[in-house]
């Protein structure tokens, strides 16, 4: 099934996770695979229980599961980008955050929280997909506005996790851009970039109080991990959209 109704691109889906197309169908065996490979790497990864802090143990991404037990976990691979520059792939990003809006539930679901698009991207090199989900790229700040977040995933990504300096959530075997609900637990995240820190409390109001109730050595522990892998990049101001 491949569609053309996203400009600059062809893609294939979206599927829900739990309902992928029988290798007989017309899917491609690559994009089989792919599928496949992807659905296997979300339960192996991203549902796996961690220890983030003594006595809290959870999922590395604590919706997934649940995402998964309601069937709102949606696949897709996207290929023969047109233009495969930054400002190309933000733009196309744009209409993928159309498409994830359209999907099953909608926003006055109360399941809505647990809906999220994985769009596989294997033409795309890891660095153009960090560089367009990065602070200094306009799109994410832009996906926040419209209170959805933007995660950026490919095998060699530098961020680790908050709780793990050793442990690299982001590192799939793949070239990937998921898009979720921005929720109040994003605080941790964002809150380090002004303007997504702003964006953040227009939309909720404050930090959760778990974070404003954090221990000065918790904080500044996160912080060197947040600078580490930053330091390259983060001074770089952002890059506006290109006006039309």
């Amino acid at each position: 099934m491949v569609e053309k109704s996203l400009d600059g691109c062809e893609w294939v889906g979206p599927f829900s996770a739990n309902e992928l197309p029988a290798k007989k169908s017309e899917l491609s065996e690559e994009d089989f695979e792919l599928l496949q490979k992807t659905a296997n790497w979300i339960d192996e990864n991203i549902s796996l229980v961690v220890e983030k802090a003594p006595g809290r143990n959870e999922a590395v991404c604590p919706f997934v599961p649940t995402a998964q037990e309601k069937g709102t976990v949606y696949l897709m691979v996207a290929r023969s980008l047109q233009n495969s520059g930054m400002e190309g792939l933000s733009e196309l990003v744009c209409q993928l955050a159309d498409l994830y809006e359209s999907l099953s539930p909608t926003r006055k679901d109360s399941a809505y929280l647990f809906k999220s698009l994985v769009v596989v991207f294997p033409e795309v090199e890891g660095q153009l997909i960090y560089d367009t989900g990065h602070s200094s790229n306009w799109v994410k700040g832009e996906l926040l506005k419209r209170g959805i977040e933007l995660g950026d995933f490919f095998p060699t990504h530098p961020w680790p996790t908050s709780w793990d300096e050793t442990f690299h959530a982001q590192r799939s075997p793949f070239s990937a851009f998921v898009l979720r609900p921005f929720v109040e637990a994003d605080w941790e995240s964002v809150s380090m970039i002004p303007r997504y820190r702003k964006t953040y409390l227009e939309q909720f109001g404050s930090a959760p109080d778990r974070h404003k109730n954090q221990c000065p050595t918790h904080r500044f522990r996160k912080a060197v991990i947040y600078y580490k892998a930053l330091l390259r990049d983060f001074l770089k101001p952002p890059k506006r959209r290109a006006r039309r």
